[in-house]
């Protein structure tokens, strides 16, 4: 990475989403995109690919961006890779956020509502909203204006069971759509059910702590499509989802609202 401070590029990938165009992919990760100050409307959906393995010049630059609860909580991490991590994706997150908000990345305020989602305090006049996902050295931020907004990346880890974690978290539909999928399928299809869902439950703004058997969600041949809520039943016409391709080995999923 070239550097973090608010003048310089940051090597990400991204995604943009406009108000009549698909989502589109910008393949780039051999070189720097310059987001000092990216084009932003009402209705734009931007979402950044990075990686959090990172350099050590690097992580110097990005730690130095960090506030002290966000210090104290990389100190917490027992494992090198786990602090490391930690650190390259707050940081870089403060670097994208204030490209949009025009601040210093070591500014960016966050605050948590009452189900740990944060929200930005300090986003300027443009009403950001933003989430951000992470898995094994990849990590997800989509930025938005004024709607709210989830993604979830997950890797498709093996020592993971399927079948059991389903019967537990997801619907009867869903369990048997998975127990009639062979393996490496099986696999593939749980982690996109679960990336699809916990996206959902992020956007809503109530995290796990929303029943993830109502956040129902259809994968077959086609792309994944949002189901009805039993409870809501029109809960899910009020939002859009959207699968991300980050790479082999990994589901991600983007939901936001309005359609």
């Amino acid at each position: 990475m070239a550097g973090v401070d608010a003048s310089r590029q940051t090597p990400l990938v991204a995604v943009e989403a406009g108000r009549e165009a698909g989502l589109k992919t910008r393949h780039s990760t051999d070189r720097y995109i310059d987001i000092a100050r990216p084009a932003f409307e009402l209705g734009d959906l931007h979402v950044w690919r990075f990686a959090t393995d990172r350099s050590n010049d690097d992580m110097d630059q990005l730690h130095a961006l960090l506030s002290d609860g966000e210090r104290r909580r990389a100190a917490r991490f027992r494992f090198d890779d786990d602090y490391s991590r930690f650190i390259a994706r707050r940081g870089l997150l403060r670097v994208v956020l204030a490209r949009y908000a025009e601040c210093d990345p070591a500014r960016i305020t966050f605050e948590l509502n009452a189900f740990g989602k944060p929200t930005l305090i300090n986003g300027g006049s443009l009403r950001l909203q933003f989430n951000a996902s992470h898995s094994a050295g990849v990590a997800l931020v989509a930025v938005t204006i004024d709607r709210a907004v989830g993604i979830d990346v997950e890797r498709h880890r093996a020592d993971v069971d399927c079948l059991g974690v389903a019967a537990s978290f997801f619907s009867p539909d869903e369990v048997e759509a998975l127990r009639r999928a062979n393996e490496p399928l099986r696999r593939a299809m749980f982690f996109t059910l679960w990336s699809c869902k916990e996206a959902w439950v992020k956007a809503r703004g109530m995290g796990l702590s929303f029943p993830l058997h109502r956040c129902r969600v259809e994968v077959g041949e086609g792309a994944p499509r949002l189901l009805e809520d039993p409870e809501q039943p029109d809960e899910h016409t009020r939002w859009s989802l959207t699968p991300l391709d980050v790479g082999p080995d990994f589901s991600a999923a983007l939901v936001v609202k309005g359609t």
